[in-house]
């Protein structure tokens, strides 16, 4: 079920519905598409909020969070802010950020046509509507 509008979880009062004598959780709704991209592991098809992978840095593509994205150089801002070498993309191994807008694997997921036949339901990996509470 799904609330309209800007309706938050807090603005209810509640957590839990009774729903066909079964207690269902209510948590914000949280939309996304095939070309979304997860801020943690970097992959696509998920946000970070529902992200069930190991981190994975959008620079250098390692096994650490991009916030903590070490450089040896002394002047460097280190992090997400990181430009110097090695960096590599998670997803197609090309030498870019995984964040970069020009990575063919981002091109190619967003010119991707998005029909009914290839959203994935089961996944809730479909575009799906704006909307404020699911439960």
């Amino acid at each position: 079920m799904t609330l309209a509008g800007n309706v938050r979880v807090s603005d209810l009062g509640r957590y839990h519905l009774i729903i066909c004598n079964r207690e269902c959780r209510i948590e914000e709704y949280i939309s996304f598409g095939l070309s979304t991209q997860c801020r943690s592991c970097q992959q696509y098809g998920h946000p970070a909020a529902r992200c069930k992978n190991s981190p994975a840095c959008a620079v250098c593509a390692g096994a650490h969070e991009t916030k903590s994205h070490p450089c040896n150089l002394p002047n460097c801002k280190k992090g997400p802010a990181c430009t110097h070498p090695p960096i590599r993309c998670l997803n197609c191994n090309d030498p870019h950020k995984a964040s970069d807008p020009n990575c063919p694997v981002r091109i190619k997921l967003r010119a991707r046509p998005q029909n009914n036949m290839e959203i994935d339901t089961a996944n809730n990996q479909g575009d799906a509507p704006q909307a404020g509470v699911a439960v």
